[in-house]
Parts: C-alpha cells; structure tokens; sequence
C-alpha cells in the first residue's frame, strides 16, 4: 500500500509540475504610456492660430494649402517667425494675411504653435 501512496504522490507530482510549466500567467497590469503634457502656450497659440483664421490657408495642422506655404517645414527661427508675424511679405499681405503688432502677446503664442508644427518635433 505505501508503495502504491507513493507511486500515486509522485504521479500526482509531476502532473503539477507538468500543468505549471504550461500555465499562462498574466503579467502585472502596465501602466498606460505617458502622454505628453500639452504645452499651455502652444495649445492658446493654436486657438489664436484658429481666431485668426490661420488654419483656412495654411491648413489644419499647418501642411499648407495652395494659398499657403507649409508651416510644418518652415525653416524659420522663433525670432524670423515673429518678425513676419509682424510685417508679412507683401504676397501674403495680398493674399489676406494680418499683421500681428510686436506688442501683441498673440505674437508669442503663435511662435509657440508654429515652432510646435515642426517637422521631427513631438505634437502638442
């Protein structure tokens, strides 16, 4: 009898181990991926980008129009940037582009966005 008690343990054993080796464990839940925290200057940029009518030449996310170059490629700085905001060329000014005055503090946020429309850039 002990001899059959072990046979069976020893059976009972290596059907354990045999079900654990092919269990599926879920892994510990992961936290979701972090977004990026949306930029508060970018994000009003891209309303004054909105209320200024931006978006109806250069397009929804600044890819550009036929009316508009593609800001997303813009080779300008955040100062060059401004400075046309300011005193656009007289193409643009043709074509119904505001000026923006120097003092505005919608200069700032404009940059903002545009910077953030870059290319290689993370969106905001």
């Amino acid at each position: 009898m002990r001899s059959f008690l072990l046979t069976a343990g020893c059976f009972a054993g290596v059907l354990l181990a045999a079900s654990c080796r092919h269990a599926v464990v879920d892994p510990a839940p992961q936290p979701p991926p972090a977004t990026p925290t949306p930029d508060p200057l970018v994000a009003r940029g891209q309303s004054r980008f909105i209320a200024y009518k931006c978006h109806e030449c250069h397009g929804p996310h600044g890819e550009g129009t036929d009316d508009a170059p593609d800001l997303t490629g813009t080779h300008l700085d955040a100062v060059e940037i401004a400075q046309f905001l300011e005193k656009p060329s007289a193409h643009a000014r043709s074509v119904g582009m505001p000026s923006i005055p120097a003092d505005s503090p919608d200069i700032q946020l404009l940059v903002a966005f545009v910077l953030s429309l870059k290319r290689g850039r993370p969106a905001p």
